[in-house]
């Protein structure tokens, strides 16, 4: 690891890179801690299988029927349910 960091160091000649080196030079693998050791989070994510009908093709023009139904929900704005919720109201405020 020394020499990668060295081999780096002498390529790029930046104060990072000798920080990072000097770093390295002074200290002992067992004081390296992981910063987020702790702090960490699983999620589960349910993604459905593609069955052709699921997914919009990026490449594709949309459908008529979803274009309507897009415009249609521009003309029809925000409804109601989502201006109640509060991280709306706070979006809102800050616009």
């Amino acid at each position: 690891m020394r020499k990668r960091l060295q081999d780096i160091y002498e390529r790029e000649k930046t104060p990072y890179r000798k920080d990072i080196l000097d770093w390295f030079e002074s200290t002992n693998p067992s004081e390296w801690i992981d910063q987020n050791e702790g702090n960490r989070s699983l999620y589960e994510v349910n993604i459905p299988d593609d069955n052709g009908n699921n997914y919009l093709d990026y490449y594709a023009e949309a459908k008529t029927e979803l274009k309507e139904t897009i415009l249609k929900r521009i003309k029809e704005g925000v409804s109601p349910e989502v201006k109640a919720l509060p991280r709306y109201k706070e979006v809102e405020l800050e616009y």
